[in-house]
């Protein structure tokens, strides 16, 4: 459903244009199910990210939970 999102588009054009703008590239990880959040997770706590955007975050996500005992930037939208 995300990818099907006309907003989306719209979404990651702004991101990538103000990141790019610092020269900072943009990395799209998709961790919708328990197995995708196993595998990111090391990726996400070594900290090889600036920040994090969660895109059509709900209430109880437990990515939320994990990037706060990683202590890294994030904001939720959508």
């Amino acid at each position: 459903r995300l990818f099907a999102d006309p907003n989306f588009t719209t979404l990651l054009t702004g991101c990538t244009t103000a990141l790019g703008e610092h020269d900072i590239p943009l990395i799209l990880i998709t961790a919708g199910t328990e197995a995708e959040r196993r595998r990111i997770l090391p990726f996400l706590s070594a900290h090889h990210v600036d920040g994090v955007l969660l895109i059509s975050s709900h209430r109880g996500n437990p990515m939320i939970h994990h990037l706060r005992q990683a202590d890294l930037p994030f904001v939720c939208c959508g």
